[in-house]
């Protein structure tokens, strides 16, 4: 503008410089967009996520979506009141319960009671997949506690995982997730009409994010593999695991 450039966050902080009270204003720069963690500065007084987010609904509580986005910081104080991130979930659901995102924070949060109405981890992510069907990363949740009802079709465990790749096959913990032997059951599954053994989904995941150590771990119980077209035995895939994550006890 006038010959000088804004990026995003400079857009926003010109924005709130115009209106402090735009509760608008205030959440979107709190988001958190493009991998960049929100927050900015405003009238030479700087403020992270939390406080943003905090800010947005002094000026507007009843938006269900400001209080989801506090409730991915891990709660905050509104008004005087604290509130922690299951509190922040319930409350966007009880404003708005058709928020996908809202149902799966409060997934992780343990599930809770919405209206009246409690909902375990299991039902949430049900009710976030009922709304957003094609929300990939939520098929994994699902996934991860044994699968479920989606719109009166039952998903087992794989089933999830391979719905998820659908959606985003470039999703390296969906590869590394549908490829693990869990209760047993050797990995693996049909993506697209194409099927891939346990190894090539850690293999595809390696391929994706080369620096996920529980993909280089899981390659080496398996005995190894090619990544990029390079051999791995056992022990350099463990190698591998621990120079990206010295805490991996598996690859020990």
């Amino acid at each position: 503008v006038d010959g000088k450039e804004y990026d995003r966050k400079a857009c926003y902080e010109k924005s709130l410089h115009l209106d402090p009270k735009s509760a608008q204003g205030w959440n979107v720069l709190g988001a958190v967009v493009f991998g960049a963690v929100g927050g900015g500065v405003v009238d030479g007084e700087e403020y992270d996520t939390k406080a943003c987010f905090e800010k947005a609904l002094h000026l507007d509580p009843k938006l269900g979506g400001y209080w989801s986005n506090l409730g991915f910081v891990g709660g905050g104080v509104v008004d005087g009141g604290e509130y922690d991130n299951k509190a922040c979930f319930r409350k966007a659901l009880q404003l708005d319960p058709t928020l996908p995102a809202a149902w799966t924070g409060l997934a992780a949060a343990g599930g809770g009671v919405v209206d009246g109405k409690e909902y375990d981890s299991k039902a949430c992510i049900e009710k976030a997949l009922h709304l957003d069907p094609k929300f990939a990363m939520v098929w994994i949740a699902l996934g991860e506690v044994g699968g479920g009802v989606v719109d009166g079709k039952e998903y087992d465990r794989k089933a999830c995982y391979e719905k998820s790749l659908h959606l985003d096959p470039k999703s390296a913990q969906g590869w590394n997730v549908l490829g693990a032997v869990v209760f047993g059951a050797v990995g693996g599954g049909v993506v697209d009409g194409e099927e891939y053994d346990t190894k090539a989904c850690f293999e595809k995941a390696l391929h994706l994010d080369p620096k996920l150590a529980s993909g280089w771990s899981a390659l080496g119980e398996v005995g190894g593999g090619v990544v990029d077209g390079k051999e791995y035995d056992s022990k350099a895939c463990y190698e591998k695991a621990v120079n990206y994550d010295p805490t991996l006890a598996s690859a020990w």
